[in-house]
């Protein structure tokens, strides 16, 4: 039976977007949880991003028997001896804003030696059904700033500067986010993979 949509399993509209035109190439719907009329979060347990990430695909998959994509993504930065790393989302506390977050970031930075060298991890994971799962992954390399900069993208973004383009992942058009970023470049290694015509 032919793919005929794919669910990706998120609340967050600003990643909902991103990832609609990332996976655009597939040329089959994409859907969210909110349009499923689906309210219910999976508790993410995993020690890892792979964990994390098919933890929520094997949830959805489950609960909608549509193909189903998560992702799991962690800034990890080196003064920090990797932190937040897979607890990202929850470092300073499972509610928490994104500012409330970066706050405590740069926080936890104070006196530490510059530059604050950081890495961006993604893992897609994809459920299928009859067993087969697939995980692919992204990174990249910034620094984080002193102070947020820039209105676009979400999460750590504001404070994520890339050097040899002067700017933070929240100063960039999505159009060159989506070229560049660690969640780009995971989502496009399963949309390049070709496993969709098997599917």
């Amino acid at each position: 039976m032919p793919l005929d949509k794919l669910l990706v399993s998120t609340y967050n509209k600003g990643k909902f977007v991103e990832l609609c035109d990332l996976l655009s190439p597939l040329g089959i719907p994409i859907v969210d949880l909110d349009t499923l009329g689906i309210s219910e979060s999976v508790e993410e347990t995993g020690k890892s991003l792979y964990e994390n990430a098919l933890i929520k695909a094997r949830y959805y998959y489950k609960k909608t028997g549509i193909c189903t994509l998560a992702d799991d993504s962690g800034l990890e930065v080196e003064a920090l001896g990797g932190l937040p790393g897979v607890y990202s989302s929850r470092f300073a506390g499972k509610h928490a804003t994104d500012k409330k977050r970066i706050d405590k970031l740069l926080r936890a930075l104070e006196g530490k030696p510059k530059p604050w060298i950081c890495l961006y991890r993604c893992v897609v994971a994809v459920c299928v059904g009859n067993g087969i799962e697939l995980t692919f992954e992204g990174t990249v390399g910034g620094e984080i700033t002193d102070s947020p900069r820039g209105e676009n993208g979400f999460g750590y973004d504001p404070v994520f500067y890339l050097r040899g383009l002067k700017r933070t992942m929240a100063e960039m058009p999505m159009s060159i986010k989506n070229q560049i970023s660690h969640r780009a470049q995971a989502v496009r290694a399963f949309v390049n993979s070709g496993v969709i015509a098997y599917l």
